[in-house]
């Protein structure tokens, strides 16, 4: 789905290194690997709103607001309540409601690139 999703995005690659590390994988790892590989990206770590109570709790979390910003995708929340940047989508249905919407019956276009849907 990723690859569909960005298929016509020039400025996007999809990097398969979490899916082929033989052990744990964690977002430090990932981010030591793609900085290694000499693509000097710019990193930013995109987290849905779920996991910002715990995020201190990540593997060498202390480590990562060294390597990019770190963003959280919007929510219904005052954007003021977090230290961490905001993204806005551009559909307002948040991941979820696309999943019920499938599960469901009904259709997600517009919602997703036609090559996801």
């Amino acid at each position: 789905m990723l690859r569909a999703a960005i298929e016509n995005e020039s400025g996007f690659l999809v990097d398969e290194c979490e899916l082929n590390r033989p052990t744990t994988s964690y977002t430090i790892d990932t981010i030591e690997e793609i900085r290694g590989a000499k693509l000097t990206p710019e990193i930013y770590y995109l987290i849905g709103e779920d996991n910002l109570s715990g995020l201190a709790s990540w593997h060498r979390f202390e480590q990562l607001p060294k390597d990019g910003p770190l963003c959280r995708s919007r929510s219904h929340r005052d954007a003021n309540e977090s230290p961490y940047q905001v993204v806005h989508r551009r559909s307002t249905s948040p991941y979820g409601d696309q999943k019920r919407e499938l599960a469901s019956g009904r259709s997600i276009r517009y919602l997703v690139p036609p090559a996801v849907e």
